[in-house]
This record gives C-alpha cells, structure tokens and sequence, in this order.
C-alpha cells in the first residue's frame, strides 16, 4: 500500500456509503477539522462527524495535489468536488475543496490518517 491510496479507498468507501470503511482508514486517535463542528478525535467522535457527510449520498471525486512522504509519515492533498448530494430535505447539494492530510505508516505496511484537514488548503 502507497499512502495515496488512502484517497483512493477513502473515495471508494464514500461512494459505496460504507462508514466502517471509513473509519478504518484513521488512527485511533486521529484529530479531523470539521470547520464550524470544531476538531474531532476518535472513532466514536468521528464517526459522528462524518454521518451527516455520508448521508449526503452524494458522487465524490478528486484530483490528487501532491503526495510527500518521510520515513513513515505521508503529507497529502487532494481537490474533491462532490455532486448529486442530497440535504435531508432533499435539496440537492454540491460541494469542492482542498484537503490536507497527514499519513503514518502502520506496523503491517498499511497507512493510515493521523490527522486529516477536509477544507485545510
């Protein structure tokens, strides 16, 4: 596993809806930035900071920016648009932005988010 790949299964989990997916791909205590909600830390709290965004239901897509690993730590970045979002009163919603991400290689070789910046670019 490349640390990019974590986008690529983060998208992937996403599109399929699939939350324990998601969070699989953060440390324990990885610390998320969800704008106004604040910092998160945890699975529990991430988890439920990231529901509202998945019921959205919506198409993510992105374009990688960089990928800068040292050692075991990966700096990453990436522009994602999201379309076809439904609010829950079913108005539809779409989305862009710039994340920054920072990566730590786990003892297996899998990598894994430490700290994850959604609107940090």
């Amino acid at each position: 596993m490349k640390p990019e790949d974590l986008n690529d299964r983060f998208g992937e989990a996403y599109n399929a809806g699939r939350m324990d997916a998601l969070l699989a791909l953060y440390e324990p205590e990885a610390i998320v930035a969800f704008g106004p909600a604040g910092l998160v830390s945890g699975h529990a709290a991430l988890r439920a900071a990231l529901e509202p965004f998945v019921a959205l239901r919506g198409k993510l897509s992105y374009q990688r920016r960089f990928c800068i690993v040292s050692g075991d730590l990966a700096l990453l970045s990436i522009e994602y648009t999201l379309k076809d979002g439904r609010a829950p009163d079913r108005s539809p919603v779409e989305m862009s932005g710039v994340t920054v991400e920072l990566a730590r290689r786990q003892p297996d070789g899998t990598w894994k988010y430490v700290i994850d910046l959604p609107n940090g670019g």
